[in-house]
């Protein structure tokens, strides 16, 4: 693990409806992440709100594909269209009820997606990539950029 990695704080949005697979999901940040501080928005209203008002700027964002359509203009244009959020990645988790094809979503602006995982494993794995992906970067942006 890269050592720097144990040292940042990530700050990391969690919305969807499914409180089962926030805990699951915070368990995984938890063990790969500990340093992380873990947001959980429930309610489309909720997410739309934070949004457009948040106080701490979110490192990465998991967005179930339940609150994609949420809001009037939907979550992910919603995000890409906020100044201080159009470069925060956009995790897409689904269930095997696809409402999007992942292209779909990867087109409207989501830079990853994952179907939700049956087994702590695979959700582990899933974090591990995400982390290895986007959080080793951001240290990297951090160290030659001065971004946060």
């Amino acid at each position: 693990m890269n050592p720097g990695l144990k040292k940042a704080v990530f700050y990391i949005v969690i919305a969807g409806d499914d409180h089962t697979d926030h805990v699951f999901l915070r368990k995984a940040m938890n063990k790969l992440v500990p340093q992380a501080i873990v947001e959980s928005l429930y309610e489309t209203h909720e997410t739309v709100t934070f949004l457009k008002n948040h106080q701490q700027h979110p490192h990465l964002i998991f967005l179930d594909q339940n609150m994609v359509n949420a809001g009037d203009e939907g979550m992910i244009k919603l995000i890409r269209s906020t100044e201080d959020l159009k470069e925060v990645p956009v995790i897409i988790l689904t269930d095997k009820k696809k409402i999007f094809t992942e292209k779909e979503l990867l087109d409207a602006g989501a830079n990853e997606f994952y179907s939700k995982p049956y087994h702590v494993k695979a959700l582990d794995h899933i974090v591990n990539e995400v982390r290895e992906k986007w959080f080793v970067s951001m240290l990297g942006q951090t160290n030659a950029g001065g971004k946060t």
